[in-house]
């Protein structure tokens, strides 16, 4: 028995890792010989400054102070006081939070499961009421289990992205090592 979860787990287990499809934030390497600017996101905890880089072609998510909404795209070019996103520019000074999304592959597929698995729980009980003509047609546990599942798959969301507001232990530099 062990033996046939093993195999099954192995057939499988490539199924998942191409349908997570996650996005990579940060951290893109540079190859030797073009330009080393990036814009550093410096976080301040007891005693350590942790930096996350952000370079050229990197995808980005950000809040800015005279925008209600997120600007969410690819850093097209950067400079020491503003950077440009999808040919758009927006200044350091006016960014307020920048978000990183921190979602492995088993968070993608753990809650793409959950939400498709709360979608079609609550369909298949609706559609099987209706061809055995129960009533009522909605069941109301039916409605709170299949709405908890998706609750949960989009916590899993909210869950794994990161929001850093800028201020004093959160701040933004450019920084040029170019030789």
């Amino acid at each position: 028995m062990k033996r046939v979860i093993i195999l099954l787990l192995a057939i499988l287990s490539p199924l998942f890792w191409r349908g997570a499809g996650g996005e990579a934030f940060a951290q893109t390497q540079i190859p030797k010989g073009e330009s080393n600017k990036f814009m550093s996101l410096d976080i301040k905890k007891a005693g350590t400054v942790k930096r996350i880089k952000f370079y050229e072609q990197d995808k980005i998510i950000l809040k800015v102070k005279t925008y209600k909404g997120r600007f969410k795209g690819t850093i097209t070019s950067l400079s020491d006081t503003a950077l440009v996103m999808d040919s758009m520019t927006i200044m350091y000074k006016d960014i307020t939070k920048i978000l990183i999304n921190q979602s492995s592959w088993t968070t993608i597929v753990s809650r793409k499961f959950l939400m498709t698995a709360g979608g079609l729980y609550m369909a298949l009980d609706i559609v099987n009421n209706l061809i055995n003509s129960n009533v009522p047609v909605v069941n109301p546990r039916t409605i709170v289990i299949g709405v908890g599942l998706i609750v949960i798959g989009q916590s899993i969301k909210w869950l794994s992205m990161r929001h850093y507001t800028i201020n004093k232990n959160h701040r933004i530099k450019f920084i040029d090592d170019t030789p």
